[in-house]
């Protein structure tokens, strides 16, 4: 399997059960793996835990959670970690029996923004009517005072 290939099925399936930090890792793995002359998604990696963390943007702990987590699930094969380094070779097989990111996810996240936006607008609105009703009562007390006020000069006057 190619690099471009790997990329693709990374990019479709892993979206429905990992965050966003193990995509990015998996990406880099498999960017890891392509060499010019022999393009092979199947060969060991050779890396730094550090190189890792930054490409998934996590610190220690969540790496290795994250390594734990791809080692149990089958994708990573021959993993040996220590505290600076990371050897392991890649196996995409089983990303292939998730389903892909497609219609469906996009519906529920579509559901979900439109959810969320209508209840920002009935904030929005709340708040719009409440300050609405505050400016109303200032002004009506505003005209009581002034109403006062021409009273106590008629008072006054006469």
């Amino acid at each position: 399997m190619t690099r471009s290939e790997a990329r693709k099925i990374i990019k479709t399936h892993t979206q429905t059960k990992y965050s966003n930090s193990v995509v990015l890792l998996l990406l880099k793995l498999v960017d890891l793996t392509y060499r010019r002359d022999q393009d092979d998604v199947g060969r060991e990696i050779e890396t730094t835990t550090t190189n890792l963390m930054r490409a998934a943007g996590v610190k220690h702990r969540q790496i290795c959670n994250i390594l734990k987590q791809l080692v149990n699930d089958g994708i990573l094969i021959d993993v040996q970690h220590t505290a600076r380094k990371v050897s392991c070779r890649l196996d995409v097989e089983p990303l292939l029996l998730l389903e892909p990111f497609g219609d469906k996810q996009k519906a529920e996240k579509k559901k979900q923004d439109a959810e969320r936006s209508q209840k920002a607008r009935e904030q929005r609105a709340a708040q719009r009517a409440h300050l609405q009703k505050l400016i109303e009562r200032d002004r009506e007390e505003q005209r009581l005072a002034s109403l006062n006020l021409f009273k106590l000069i008629a008072e006054a006057t006469s």
